[in-house]
């Protein structure tokens, strides 16, 4: 996806636990998602990036109707 200020952008990395984990990063700059889980292999953290852009674009907007408290 392109926009006139810039390309979106997964990346990859290594988390300091030695695990992958990816971002979704905006023309700014700014992380706007990340997976939610971390993974055992670059492969399967390139897997899961390869579903997000899949499915993304057909998935359901659904809004929650209580706020969950981090505890």
């Amino acid at each position: 996806m392109s926009t006139a200020t810039g390309n979106y952008r997964f990346r990859i990395y290594l988390d300091q636990q030695a695990a992958w984990r990816w971002r979704l990063i905006a023309p700014n700059g700014r992380r706007i998602a990340a997976s939610g889980e971390a993974f055992d292999s670059y492969d399967n953290a390139l897997r899961a990036v390869k579903l997000v852009k899949r499915v993304a674009a057909t998935a359901q907007i659904t809004r929650s109707r209580t706020l969950r408290r981090a505890v």
